[in-house]
């Protein structure tokens, strides 16, 4: 073991300080408490290297206040984030520098978070090895508010079992005692969490578990741990109980608790989702959510197929339930098993019913069932009433009251509308001449757009915008079927049937994305508000009309994929509908285009359309909060 002198010494030599520090700056970050960013450091880095390297040297050093708040998780809850001031991160990364090689060597093989050379990649593959071993049954579950709840006392203990430093203990003792300013106040420290945030944070939450996971070492049982989420693998689904007592056993030892909102016992077989993959016993599928401000400009993205639909297309069949999977039957066959993992929302098209044990078990995964009906129109949504955000709903509310608001918002709704038409039909012109004259309405159109000032004005722009772009649309499907232009109740020909089922379809895509970040899809800015009208989820499809479904109809046609005879005529109206084998084959390639992939405007993300969905939502909700002015949809370039 490493001599107290010996640590400190290297702590504050002057190279490994201005090492830190050349790390620190990479990672750029925002100014702490006390106002100096990275590059006001680095402006006097001499003098303040050299009186940090005193301060720790003599004894006289004191960690400043940190900068807390909170920022939205995933679930809807808040995430604590507390930023250091520059010189503390300078002198905590200088000492992780030195102790991060003395400690990790001694953590347990099983935890695979914030560690050198280990990944999710890592993690993923040592539970797929354990799963060829013969380890099938899953206990998953996670800890409740991992990092607010490390006991302080119990981390320096189980420290200094590792480091044989009073110096270095007393360090790292000023660092989780200090006292944070949140929301304009200071606040004393409450003897307990680490900072999320903290360039130390990641390594004691290692050190603070390494008890528990070599517990696990000790048993038949296999541990992978990522942070605070862990799978505890088994033979068989009895030891899955004894594996479950003794996690829970150990962590409320550490004076901790298991999150049981996440806590299964699953099987391979079923599927599971863990560090954003979906594990199975034949395949894993990459499930990585990532957030759309922090991913640099033209970098890759390969997003996960979000809202994975489960289609109930045969007529006569039942959706029914079978432990943690969902079954379809028609009469004695089953048509196909399907692990509940893999459901994100129910589309029930016609004459199709759900036993009331498959209904509860969606509800109670909250999966949402969308009923159609066989002619593809909207009946109904089943879903729980329970994922509201009140004071973001109130928020919404009080932004109808705001004319500048709407105003502005509904501007860039409609611009975006109208452009991505003018896009597709420009993208023609050339070959058809008749397209000229429609794109210089449109162009006069979005000058009017954009000096507009009121809202129905732009409601009464949009109808005579899109009036001309169906007229032109006509040109550019090699076989019309009798299209002259946009006919919406009832469809009275095969392009606008395909137009309007692929309208609801997607509807339901942006509809779910709504409720998913907390807004109420009833609260929109464009479109009127009215009775059982989602006007949010009508303002937002606007943008994707076009380059989703406009253009797969176009390709659906012109290809020949889709013929006159997949088609049928009902009633006094004619309404025109698509027969079974041809829906199908629409939701087919409806699929197909949203899980293809362009980059996103604004983020240079490359994606899905559904991704893209979801990014614009996230837009949405940033302008609602206040968190930026303006509003940006996605718009197709030339």
């Amino acid at each position: 073991m490493v001599m107290a002198k010996n640590i400190l010494s290297t702590v504050t030599a002057t190279e490994n300080l201005y090492s830190a520090w050349k790390e620190v700056k990479k990672k750029k970050g925002s100014p702490g408490v006390d106002g100096v960013s990275i590059a006001l450091f680095g402006s006097r880095l001499d003098y303040n290297l050299t009186t940090l390297q005193r301060c720790l040297q003599n004894g006289d050093y004191s960690p400043l206040p940190l900068l807390k708040f909170h920022v939205a998780k995933e679930n809807g809850g808040k995430r604590p984030i507390c930023i250091p001031a520059v010189v503390d991160r300078v002198a905590q990364r200088a000492f992780l520098r030195i102790i991060d090689p003395m400690i990790d060597p001694r953590l347990s093989d099983c935890s695979f978070a914030y560690r050198k050379c280990r990944s999710v990649k890592a993690a993923i593959q040592r539970i797929l090895f354990y799963r060829e071993q013969g380890y099938p049954y899953v206990v998953h579950t996670d800890i409740d508010a991992y990092f607010e709840h490390i006991d302080h006392d119990f981390l320096l203990e189980k420290l200094s079992s590792l480091i044989d430093c009073n110096e270095a203990i007393e360090l790292v003792k000023r660092w989780l005692k200090v006292d944070f300013y949140e929301g304009g106040r200071l606040v004393k420290n409450p003897h307990k969490g680490l900072p999320q945030g903290a360039v130390i944070s990641p390594l004691l939450a290692n050190v603070y578990l390494d008890e528990f996971d070599k517990a696990f070492e000790q048993t038949d049982f296999k541990l992978v741990r990522f942070g605070d989420d862990f799978l505890i693998l088994c033979k068989d689904k009895a030891s899955t109980k004894l594996a479950f007592d003794m996690a829970l056993e150990m962590i409320k030892r550490l004076r901790l608790k298991l999150s049981c909102s996440k806590t299964a016992i699953v099987h391979f077989g079923d599927g599971f989702k863990f560090l954003g993959a979906t594990l199975a016993n034949r395949n894993i599928e990459s499930d990585t959510k990532s957030s759309p401000v922090d991913v640099p400009q033209g970098k890759s993205h390969k997003s996960p197929i979000l809202l994975k639909t489960l289609y109930l297309q045969e007529q006569g069949c039942i959706l029914a339930k079978n432990d943690q999977r969902f079954v379809i039957k028609k009469k004695k066959d089953v048509l196909a098993e399907i692990p509940a993992i893999k459901v994100d929302q129910i589309i029930v098209l016609g004459n199709s019913s759900i036993t009331t044990s498959a209904m509860k078990f969606a509800l109670i995964k909250r999966i949402p069932i969308i009923l159609l009906s066989k002619k593809g129109c909207y009946c109904g949504k089943i879903e729980r009433g329970d994922s509201g955000n009140v004071e973001l709903h109130q928020i919404q509310f009080n932004l109808l009251r705001n004319h500048d608001f709407c105003l502005r918002v509904s501007k860039e709704i409609v611009k975006a509308k109208v452009h991505n038409q003018k896009v597709l039909l420009q993208r023609h012109s050339k070959k058809i001449g008749n397209i000229n004259q429609i794109l210089d309405l449109m162009r006069n159109l979005l000058k009017k757009v954009e000096t507009s000032n009121n809202v129905d004005q732009l409601r009464g722009l949009e109808g005579i915008a899109s009036s001309h772009y169906f007229r032109g649309f006509k040109y550019l499907l090699k076989s019309s079927f009798g299209f002259e232009n946009r006919i919406k109740r009832p469809p009275v020909d095969p392009v606008n049937s395909l137009l309007s089922f692929g309208y609801t379809l997607l509807f339901q895509n942006v509809y779910a994305f709504i409720t998913v970040h907390g807004l109420n899809p009833y609260i929109g800015y464009f479109h009127a508000l009215r009775n059982k009208h989602p006007s949010l989820a009508s303002d937002l499809i606007e943008e994707f009309r076009t380059p989703i479904i406009d253009s797969l109809v176009l390709y659906l046609v012109n290809s020949q994929i889709l013929k006159e005879r997949d088609f049928y005529y009902v009633g006094k109206d004619r309404r025109c509908l698509l027969i079974d084998s041809a829906q199908k084959t629409f939701i087919r390639h409806f699929e197909h285009k949203m899980n293809s992939e362009v980059t996103h405007y604004h983020t240079g993300i490359l994606c899905s359309y559904r991704k893209c969905i979801d990014l614009q939502v996230q837009e949405m909700l940033k302008v609602i909060k206040g968190e930026q002015s303006v509003y940006r949809p996605l718009t197709m370039r030339y």
